[in-house]
């Protein structure tokens, strides 16, 4: 993710009071560094860290302005631009100044501070949430092309499916790549000396490939092995170090499941998304269920099947496709799919159903909040520059214009918020 616009619009707006020979040489690259460096750390420590780095490049900018503007050695600086050099030295004054006026009010700066410090904190860890549940795709290649397929059956919305009716959507749709499913399997894990409950998945052998999921050790079951309810297992990679300290030899190894000795055949990696994440390892879905499930319509084991749609399917051509299949089974085993549907979400959609109005809206609430923050201290502010009249009567004596004046109120108002956002981040 690229730095935010108004981050990086303020890295744009500084190099602009740069001399325009330093912005030809180095503000494309600069800009590009700015962009790069947040979208690294963005990436590794969060929004955050982002947000830190951004912040300590446009202070550098700030601070180095001056220093930019000060003419070579013995070189006489032209008439024309004696004013915008003077522009960043009297800004630097104006900072400092704003500094030591706070200085001297030290309960009035830390209130403010810790104000605007708690609200801004209070924004971006909500806001946090929203870019990584709502914003942020999921972690799997083309997610937008995958989707969640339950059953219907009349007032239900959303049905575990029968595993013989996903079969028949396998075979019979013509707008998805694959369907793949999945059920939770929850197994007693023994070995010599303790036994203790793990959490499982019977799975289609086809699942981790749909999800772009590749075994960093060994491979997956076949679909022989799933037909014929082998006793093979897929662990994580978690489990794998903790429970067999990282054997390279697990592959081939036996885990006691409920009493039945499992062969190991590979190691993915851990798992941390839906629909994956939860589970330490996976057994073909068959084995999982049963085999009275494998063949009763009307038995419903807690399956949820995924699809990736074919390139250029829309989801409502797809959920027509499915509809089709649907009917056809209703007219073919009345008995058990007679008022059965199908319907399909989004896998993100999926993932945020019933959080995304509340997020949203504890997102407004906290903005409001800080709105709500800064009005408050803005009313603090103006009574503050109305108890120093006498201060900025004599300043005004004393020659300072009204825009040097006002930039001196303005500078400690930036000094104020600076501080608030860095130590709210």
């Amino acid at each position: 993710m690229s730095a935010p616009r108004f981050l990086y619009g303020a890295c744009r707006l500084l190099l602009r009071t740069y001399p325009f020979d330093f912005r030809r040489a180095v503000g494309a690259a600069l800009l590009a560094d700015f962009s790069e460096g947040y979208k690294q750390l963005r990436r590794t420590r969060g929004l955050a860290g982002g947000t830190r780095f951004a912040l300590r490049q446009l202070a550098d900018l700030l601070r180095n302005v001056g220093s930019e503007w000060q003419s070579p050695s013995g070189a006489r600086v032209p008439m024309g631009r004696q004013g915008l050099r003077s522009w960043p030295r009297e800004l630097g004054q104006d900072l400092l100044f704003g500094v030591r006026s706070l200085r001297r009010d030290p309960v009035f700066a830390g209130t403010v501070i810790v104000v605007i410090g708690l609200g801004i904190a209070a924004v971006v860890t909500v806001y946090g949430m929203v870019d990584a549940i709502l914003l942020e795709p999921m972690p799997y290649p083309e997610s937008d092309r995958i989707v969640s397929i339950s059953e219907t059956h009349r007032v239900i919305q959303r049905k575990s499916v029968a595993y013989p009716n996903y079969v028949d959507w396998r075979t019979r749709n013509s707008t998805l790549e694959d369907i793949a499913a999945r059920t939770w399997w929850t197994v007693n894990l023994t070995d010599e000396s303790s036994a203790r409950a793990v959490s499982g998945m019977g799975a289609t052998p086809n699942l981790m490939t749909l999800l772009g999921v590749e075994p960093i050790r060994g491979r997956m079951f076949t679909q022989t092995e799933a037909d014929e309810r082998g006793q093979v297992a897929v662990v994580s990679e978690g489990f794998w170090r903790q429970s067999l300290a990282a054997d390279p030899a697990a592959v081939g190894r036996e885990l006691r499941l409920d009493g039945d000795a499992y062969t190991i055949v590979g190691v993915v990696p851990e798992q941390h998304e839906f629909p994956l994440a939860g589970a330490v390892l996976w057994v073909p879905l068959q084995t999982a269920i049963g085999e009275n499930s494998v063949n009763d319509r009307t038995n419903h084991p807690g399956i949820e099947a995924f699809a990736r749609l074919r390139a250029g399917v829309s989801l409502e051509l797809a959920q027509a496709d499915l509809d089709r299949v649907a009917t056809q089974l209703a007219d073919e085993y009345a008995r058990s799919n007679a008022e059965a549907g199908v319907t399909m979400l989004p896998l993100h959609a999926r993932v945020t159903r019933g959080s995304s109005a509340t997020l949203w809206i504890l997102f407004g609430a906290v903005v409001a909040v800080l709105l709500g923050v800064c009005a408050n201290v803005a009313s603090l502010m103006l009574a503050r520059a109305t108890r120093r009249h006498g201060e900025i009567a004599v300043r005004a004596a004393l020659g300072a214009s009204r825009a040097r004046l006002a930039r001196q109120l303005l500078s400690e108002g930036a000094v104020l918020s600076l501080t608030a956002g860095v130590r709210g981040i």
